[in-house]
């Protein structure tokens, strides 16, 4: 037997007397941590705090539950002494909450509610149905829940661009439209690409609804038409674009041509311009890297200036064919380090000096 003395220098030390409480009291400690930064004590079966193996210690309180103290102790932060009650009870709210929004419980698969999948536990019940209690069936009966997923991944799409028409008009669609967390602008944008290859009921479904099978012809020709007037006006493609200090060029009645032509190039940028719609820019002239298109023009500036002059020796204030050649040049100079090698082996071409 230990003193008294030799017990209490040990208890100075912070020897542990009782491993059991204290294990505990540090899950505990874990535990209150988690639910103060979440706001609820359901804890993930694997997660960790600061390396603690939280999860496995909260499924360890509910396999053994412990004295009527620490009772009293979790449920002060409402702990979940029954899990799968807990994510039922959630679960079936959400889908309430769905139904009342939607008019339906086909809730998409992907869809996703405050951080829960709902999509997938749909999904999983459909496929467990011989595991679900008759309690449990007769609530989701009440909210319309059909076992049978009775509709394919089309007529799930075609379902949603109903939905979308009830309130929206078709036009407002887009490739971005998502409707009830369902990606209904992905699946216009494929209705398109399949035209060909669709069955004829699906297209004559989708010809009743007044479905545009090429997106935005109308804003396109639009754009198309300013630019043309703007290249016969104007002798050029050049479209000023807009920057802090000035907007971008408008034509005489509102029409914002510079927005058009930067989604035009950051639409070919991303190959989301068809190649019938670049060919007919092209032949318009349509310049689509603007600053490599302004490097080359300069260059062939300075290109007869050198032809003319023997060198390429510009004063700063020059202007050649309206263009301030002496500046291209000093800009050059300055920013040599940007230039590429092909660009670089021009301006040598015509004893450019970097001094």
């Amino acid at each position: 037997m230990l003193s008294t003395e030799r017990r209490q220098r040990l208890t100075d030390l912070g020897f542990v007397w009782d491993t059991y409480e204290h294990a505990w009291h540090l899950g505990y400690k874990h535990l209150k941590k988690f639910h103060a930064r979440e706001g609820h004590c359901n804890v993930p079966g694997g997660h960790k705090e600061n390396g603690y193996n939280l999860g496995t210690w909260v499924s360890g309180q509910r396999y053994k539950i412990p004295d009527t103290k620490k009772v009293e102790k979790l449920n002060l932060i409402d702990f979940i002494w029954d899990a799968k009650a807990y994510f039922w009870k959630r679960n079936i709210s959400l889908l309430k909450t769905y139904v009342e929004e939607n008019g339906h419980a086909r809730v998409p698969q992907k869809y996703k509610v405050k951080g829960v999948k709902l999509g997938n536990w749909v999904s999983t019940l459909r496929r467990t149905a011989n595991e679900v209690s008759d309690n449990k069936k007769r609530e989701l009966k009440e909210l319309g829940f059909e076992w049978a997923p009775v509709k394919d991944a089309w007529d799930v799409g075609f379902s949603h661009l109903q939905d979308f028409l009830l309130n929206d008009e078709i036009t407002q669609l887009n490739t971005q439209t998502i409707h009830n967390g369902y990606n209904l602008g992905g699946w216009v944008s494929d209705q398109r690409n399949k035209r060909e290859h669709l069955e004829p009921d699906k297209k004559k479904k989708l010809d009743e609804l007044g479905f545009i099978w090429v997106a935005n012809t109308a804003a396109w020709d639009r754009g198309v038409s300013e630019f043309k007037k703007f290249v016969e006006e104007f002798g050029h493609s050049k479209v000023p674009q807009g920057n802090k200090i000035r907007e971008g060029y408008v034509t005489p009645d509102g029409y914002k041509l510079s927005n058009w032509v930067v989604k035009a190039r950051q639409s070919r940028k991303n190959d989301k311009l068809p190649q019938q719609q670049i060919e007919e820019l092209d032949r318009l002239g349509f310049i689509w890297d603007p600053r490599t298109h302004a490097w080359e023009e300069g260059f062939n500036t300075l290109l007869k200036f050198y032809t003319r002059e023997g060198h390429s020796n510009v004063p700063v204030s020059h202007i050649e064919d309206g263009i301030k050649l002496g500046q291209w040049i000093r800009y050059q100079r300055r920013w040599q380090k940007q230039l590429s090698s092909a660009q670089k082996s021009k301006l040598r071409k015509v004893d450019f000096t970097w001094e």
